[in-house]
């Protein structure tokens, strides 16, 4: 009897020496897993500020200009050199400027020509529009595609009326859209594009296709001042 109750209490001590270092190791588990939820909670929460302050700094219009601007402008240094654009030009000599406008080489005796270009975020107006579409809900879709083409429309004979003033300027202007989702939402509407351009004579552009016209007229650039540079050799042999 005293052996096996010495025995009894060697299995005792054992099962709950055991079962307490279990308990430990599991309560650790827990309790690290709660340390990297709580982490990743206040990653959420500060990731979730981040995304208000993204929706304050765009709700407001003039932040969205702002926005707007320094990516045409961004754009626009990586492709063409200083002297190949102008900011804050004014085509017809007032207190209206147009954000950027390209120089372009024309005849010597009348000097350069500008391309006007505005960048416009129309950010507001196409979140209903996907709101509505995300809703399936067809009077909103319908409404918030009419708002939605009625302020780039707008944006459209605005650009006309201030910016386009040949011949100082080309007979046409550039519309930017600094996302490449609202350009590609526009693009999908039957026919909206190209009255954009036959009516207002504004051409609609994505930073994608906006940084491949750019590279064309770089290309025309360099190839003028090829041109250019060959012809001044020509005079300068000439006898």
């Amino acid at each position: 009897n005293q052996k096996l109750d010495e025995m009894k209490r060697t299995v005792d001590e054992k099962l709950q020496s055991t079962l307490e270092e279990r308990i430990s190791k599991a309560f650790k588990e827990v309790t690290d897993n709660l340390s990297k939820l709580y982490a990743s909670l206040g990653s959420l929460n500060a990731l979730t500020e981040d995304v208000k302050s993204i929706n304050r700094i765009f709700s407001n219009v003039k932040a969205r200009g702002i926005w707007g601007e320094m990516q045409a402008e961004s754009i626009l240094s990586d492709i063409l050199t200083s002297d190949q654009y102008e900011k804050d030009y004014s085509p017809k000599g007032t207190r209206e400027k147009v954000e950027f406008a390209i120089r372009l080489p024309g005849k010597e005796s009348k000097g350069d020509v500008y391309l006007p270009i505005d960048s416009k975020f129309p950010t507001a107006d196409y979140v209903k529009y996907k709101e509505a579409v995300d809703s399936k809900n067809d009077a909103e879709i319908e409404a918030s595609l009419k708002m939605l083409k009625e302020r780039v429309l707008s944006e459209a004979k605005d650009i006309q009326k201030k910016y386009i003033n040949p011949p100082e300027t080309t007979d046409f202007a550039i519309l930017f859209l600094p996302a490449e989702s609202i350009y590609a939402e526009l693009l999908r509407m039957d026919g909206f594009v190209e009255r954009l351009q036959s009516e207002f004579r504004v051409l609609l552009t994505g930073p994608n296709n906006f940084a491949a016209l750019l590279n064309s007229l770089s290309l025309g650039f360099r190839t003028l001042q090829i041109e250019q540079y060959t012809s001044r050799i020509w005079k300068s042999f000439e006898v």
